[in-house]
């Protein structure tokens, strides 16, 4: 099973972080473990996470510090926003299908 992160904020230097998902995280985490969790192990933060096979950034999220130079799989941040999980997993599959080849 794959392990995957969702990165759902961006860091604005000392301004602290702000929340791409934000009023609708709760909602957003709920759909996203509902479409998701039969064929992927997912998380919200990638700084405690371990042994990952990926990030799953919002392409328009800005001052990511990747840390740890995992590999990211760009979403269009919209997606988020609007809450298109199926799109959001048909991108993350699409991107392990490519690994695979």
């Amino acid at each position: 099973m794959k392990k995957i992160v969702f990165v759902l904020y961006a860091s604005y230097q000392s301004l602290g972080y702000a929340n791409l998902a934000s009023p609708f995280d709760k909602k957003l985490s709920q759909e996203l473990h509902q479409v998701f969790d039969d064929e992927y192990e997912i998380g919200f933060d990638p700084d405690t996470a371990e042994s990952l096979d990926a990030l799953v950034v919002p392409d328009q999220i800005a001052n990511f510090d990747n840390k740890k130079q995992l590999p990211e799989i760009k979403v269009p941040a919209t997606l988020f926003v609007t809450g298109q999980v199926d799109k959001i997993k048909e991108i993350v599959d699409a991107y392990f299908q490519h690994q695979n080849q």
